[in-house]
């Protein structure tokens, strides 16, 4: 057992120290600031109910982390466009049910403020999405570096 540890230790701190996950944090910085920015102007300024708003700023910043992902992370072929953005939304629709559900359970049931909430789960969907994206979305790449 303390091999198969010292295993997932080394292969874990590998990924967190890589390139590709440091471009993915920086990308992923940049869409949670457009989406923050969205949900607090949706919610605060147009007074849209905080869930509804949360949709909306997902759907408008996930095609940039697409982009973003798909060409600096991940650098894919433009090829296989249309397959990574298929895996992508499977991913991001998967990470946003996981989101819809937390963000409700934070701010109704424990009271907490809806952008804490947001910056929270954002940080734990950040490693759930690198490595689905990593492994799957762009899996070819992946494989290849």
């Amino acid at each position: 057992m303390t091999r198969q540890f010292k295993y997932i230790f080394n292969r874990t701190c590998s990924l967190i120290f890589s390139k590709q996950f440091r471009r993915f944090v920086f990308f992923g910085f940049i869409c949670n600031a457009l989406g923050l920015f969205s949900l607090y102007v949706l919610t605060d300024i147009l007074k849209l109910y905080y869930v509804l708003s949360l949709l909306i700023a997902l759907i408008c910043v996930n095609f940039i982390g697409f982009y973003f992902n798909k060409y600096y992370t991940f650098k894919t072929s433009p090829k296989t466009f249309f397959q990574e953005l298929g895996r992508y939304y499977l991913v991001m629709s998967s990470g946003f049910i996981i989101n819809l559900v937390s963000m409700y359970t934070l701010v109704e049931i424990f009271k907490l403020w809806y952008i804490m909430a947001a910056v929270i789960i954002s940080i734990v969907l950040l490693f759930y999405n690198f490595v689905l994206h990593k492994y799957w979305s762009f899996k070819k790449i992946a494989n290849k570096r």
